[in-house]
Parts: C-alpha cells; sequence; structure tokens
C-alpha cells in the first residue's frame, strides 16, 4: 500500500511539474510485447486452476481436497525446473544473440534429461511421500501422480521452445498456444470427470501441456524457421521417461523392486551426466 501511494504521488506530481514525456514508439513496443504475456498468465492460471474448481463442481470438497495435496506434491519438481530455467535463461538469450546454436545444442540436454530424471524420482517415491505428506487416507489419489508429474516434465520442455519465441519477441505465439490449452483442458475436464471421476483431471492437464509442446514445437520449427534442438533426442528422452513412469506407478506395491529400478537409473543417470554435474558443483563452489 505505502508504494502504490508513492508511485500515484510520483505520477501526480509529474504530470502538475509537466515533466512526464510520454513516447509513443515506447509504450507501442511494450504494449504490444507485455499484453499477450497477460493473456498468457492468465490463460497458465486457468489451466492450473480449472481441473479443482471441476472437481468441487462434480465430485465434491472431499476429492478436492485428496486432488490438491496429489497435485502440490507432483509439482515440487517445478521448485527445480524453475531454478534451472532462471540459470539457463540468461545464458541462453546471450548466446542465442551470439548465434552459438551448437553450444546452445549442446547444453540443453543435459538440462532435460536432469528435469527427466526430477520427474521420475518423484514418481517412484510417491507412495512414501504422500504417506508422510497426508496419510492414508490421501493414498486413494496416488494414480494421479504419474499424470502430473510427467505434465510438469512436458512443461518443463515446452518451455525451452517458448524461449526462442521470446527471444525474438513473438509473445503473441506464446499467448495463444496457452490459451488453445486452457481451453482444451476446461472441455476435457467438463467431458471426464463427471464419465471418469475426478482422477480425470489429471490426465486432461496431462494432455494440455502435451498439447502445449506440440503448438510451440511447430511454431518454433515452421512458422519460426528456428532449428536449434535435437528434437528427435528431446522425444525420445520423454518417452523413456514416460514408460519408465508407467512401470514405476505399477510397482507401488513392489517397494523392493522399485528402489532397485530408482537405484540403477540414478547411476545410469550419473555416469552419462557426470561432466554435466561436475561442472555445476565448480560452479556453485566458486
Amino acid at each position: 500500500l505505502p508504494m502504490l501511494i508513492l508511485g500515484i504521488m510520483f505520477w501526480i506530481v509529474a504530470i502538475k511539474n509537466k515533466t512526464l514525456s510520454i513516447k509513443k514508439e515506447y509504450y507501442t513496443y511494450a504494449l504490444a510485447f507485455s499484453i499477450p504475456l497477460i493473456v498468457h498468465s492468465l490463460s497458465i492460471y486457468v489451466l492450473g486452476q480449472s481441473d479443482r474448481l471441476m472437481i468441487k463442481y462434480f465430485c465434491g470438497d472431499h476429492f478436492v481436497g485428496i486432488y490438491s495435496l496429489i497435485y502440490q506434491y507432483a509439482i515440487l519438481i517445478t521448485l527445480i525446473t524453475n531454478s534451472i530455467n532462471q540459470a539457463w535463461n540468461p545464458w541462453f538469450h546471450d548466446n542465442y544473440a551470439l548465434k552459438n546454436y551448437e553450444l546452445i545444442k549442446e547444453k540443453v540436454i543435459p538440462l532435460i534429461a536432469f528435469g527427466c530424471y526430477i520427474g521420475i524420482g518423484c514418481i517412484a517415491v510417491a507412495p512414501e511421500a504422500i504417506k508422510i505428506l497426508g496419510g492414508e487416507q490421501y493414498m486413494s489419489g496416488l494414480q494421479a501422480v504419474l499424470p502430473i508429474a510427467l505434465g510438469v516434465v512436458i512443461e518443463f520442455v515446452y518451455t525451452q521452445y517458448v524461449i526462442i519465441e521470446m527471444h525474438l519477441k513473438k509473445t503473441t505465439y506464446v499467448s495463444i498456444g496457452t490459451v488453445v490449452a486452457a481451453i482444451i483442458n476446461v472441455l476435457l475436464n467438463y467431458l471426464c470427470i463427471p464419465r471418469f471421476g475426478y482422477i480425470a483431471a489429471a490426465y486432461t492437464t496431462l494432455v494440455s501441456y502435451f498439447m502445449l509442446l506440440m503448438m510451440h514445437h511447430f511454431i518454433s520449427r515452421k512458422v519460426l524457421g528456428v532449428h536449434i534442438y535435437k528434437d528427435k533426442l528431446i522425444y525420445a528422452m520423454l518417452t523413456i521417461t514416460v514408460l519408465t513412469g508407467i512401470i514405476l506407478s505399477n510397482l507401488y506395491y513392489h517397494i523392493f523392486i522399485r528402489y532397485i529400478i530408482i537405484v540403477g537409473i540414478s547411476v545410469v543417470f550419473l555416469v552419462y551426466n557426470k561432466e554435466f554435474i561436475i561442472d555445476k558443483i565448480r560452479r556453485k563452489s566458486r
């Protein structure tokens, strides 16, 4: 509130003293860049909240509580992926401006692999995590972890295409993709939740994020003509993540086998990404 009052006072004094100068080209550019991002943010909000609102409408508050806890657990992945993007985005913009496309192509793969690994880990330890966070009464929502966690991983991947649109200042494409995905999500929730129950909301979210990935991939490659990623390798990693997640989710009641698989995956990840990990450790220690 104090900052709002100071801001209003600043504008009043500036207008009164005629020290305020408005340049049409500046605010025209700012509005053209920012308004689509406002639409994008609103659509992301709808995409994230519509499932719980419609679960409440069709199924009741009890199931909203179960779904919300499962959702909050699964999106813990974003704490890591958002941190990665905060470090990656400035580096990407600098190197894209310098046309270091091969370097970008090389460096993005370990990042996506790490995101996939975190997603698999989230799926793998879900039974134990849900028991700790909520108790036995929330275990009925366990089957929602797989689609929600996979959706978050796919969200992390599609942001690697969105950053291209942002760099080229094509924010309209960013908003179009998100608006379409939000509409699809609401329609699928309306059709599927009454028929299949509240778990359907997790799968509609997954479908919506996959549609976002497809749209932004198409925009970056076909509309903007940018080819800087190893797309086949990225989709191969996503496919492996999905298949591994399905296997682990079917082993929720076989804890010993599940943790053997987790250890094996961790060893493989560490071996194939040791240079990436060592580099990050060195950067942190400086």
